[in-house]
């Protein structure tokens, strides 16, 4: 949870908690064959409920890969200032459940994130994971391909999961798999300003 301290005269001081300029979105993907991803990311400090906050478009299977992306503001719009803007830390994260068409949720993979910045600048980069939240029907979760970010020191910075998921239903039909991945981009000032997602 962020936090802004208070100065009250000399000898006190407050905290508080700070909400302006956090942002929670999602974005839909419908596949040829009925089933659907459900991606939600947030920089509100907490791992978003699937579905949460404002829906940035619903995509179908035609749609390219390029579009499984979007911004927590309005791309190229004026970012709000975080009231933090000097110095603190933030922490943002991202869901991806995958249901099939029947809206069973098959398996829900996830991201976090926390970074310090100070003097709009990306100062660390900690705490990052990529974690399984559940799966049904078949599907187990088979660990992390791979979980990364960029190196601090920048006015942003990007932090990249993706993990592995395997079905084996029948041993005729033999094993299908997944591998879904969400990379979150956060700014200096304490900002997650865009996503993307892939790998589903």
């Amino acid at each position: 949870m962020k936090r802004l301290a208070l100065v009250l005269g000399t000898l006190c001081v407050l905290a508080i908690p700070a909400t302006a300029g956090a942002a929670t979105v999602h974005q839909t993907k419908t596949f040829l064959d009925g089933s659907q991803v459900v991606v939600t990311v947030s920089d509100d400090g907490t791992i978003p409920e699937s579905g949460a906050g404002k829906d940035v478009g619903d995509l179908g299977p035609f749609d390219p890969p390029e579009a499984q992306s979007g911004y927590l503001y309005p791309k190229g719009a004026p970012l709000p200032e975080h009231p933090d803007s000097v110095s603190g830390s933030n922490t943002m994260a991202g869901v991806a459940r995958f249901t099939n068409y029947f809206g069973v949720t098959l398996f829900t993979y996830a991201e976090q994130v926390s970074w310090d910045y100070a003097a709009y600048k990306v100062t660390a980069v900690y705490g990052q994971r990529g974690f399984n939240k559940d799966t049904c029907c078949t599907w187990q979760y088979k660990g992390n391909a791979t979980v990364n970010h960029d190196p601090p020191g920048r006015a942003n910075f990007t932090a990249f999961a993706q993990g592995k998921y395997e079905a084996c239903a029948l041993v005729i039909t033999g094993c299908s798999g997944k591998a879904p991945w969400i990379n979150l981009t956060g700014n200096g000032n304490g900002i997650q300003t865009g996503f993307s997602w892939g790998g589903l």
